[in-house]
């Protein structure tokens, strides 16, 4: 998947769920649960059936901070998977 430009100022973290009924979720088959990127990243995995797919992003800090004190936050992803 490749990120939006949001993520080059701190790195996102990501990590896929996928579920067949969009109530339980599991995690992906594969050693790699969560990614930390800047850019770009790939999740490789063995075949699943799945239906639904939701990925948590977070980021361990601020994006940048307004003159009046707020803290941003930006998350975004410019293509996902085929």
């Amino acid at each position: 998947m490749k990120l939006h430009q949001s993520a080059q100022s701190k790195a996102m973290v990501i990590t896929p769920l996928y579920s067949v009924d969009n109530y339980n979720y599991s995690q992906l088959p594969t050693v790699s649960y969560t990614q930390e990127a800047l850019d770009t990243c790939t999740f490789n995995f063995t075949s699943i059936e799945a239906k639904y797919i939701k990925f948590i992003l977070t980021k361990e800090g601020p994006d940048g901070r307004s003159n009046l004190g707020r803290y941003s936050y930006e998350f975004g992803l410019m293509k996902s998977f085929l």
